[in-house]
């Protein structure tokens, strides 16, 4: 943890464990409470998850929209 920054990781909860496969997610919307997490002012995240590249996500009115996300997506958030 650092002052500015932090790392909020998002669990999709759609896995079968008799076929060892999760659901796709789409469009995961999140609201988040940036001020909370010390980022507040936060425009953007980086989004990492398993076999996909990093990204950025815009943050609008502390709304976040993940496009895609398999078993987990890990958001790193910090303010400018």
């Amino acid at each position: 943890m650092k002052p500015g920054a932090a790392v909020v990781h998002v669990v999709n909860w759609n896995y079968d464990a008799g076929s060892d496969a999760v659901q796709r997610l789409k469009n995961v919307r999140l609201r988040l409470n940036l001020s909370a997490l010390g980022v507040a002012g936060a425009a953007e995240a980086r989004c990492f998850g398993p076999d996909t590249q990093p990204r950025s996500l815009p943050i609008t009115q502390d709304m976040l929209t993940i496009p895609e996300m398999d078993l987990w997506t890990a958001l790193e958030i910090a303010r400018k």
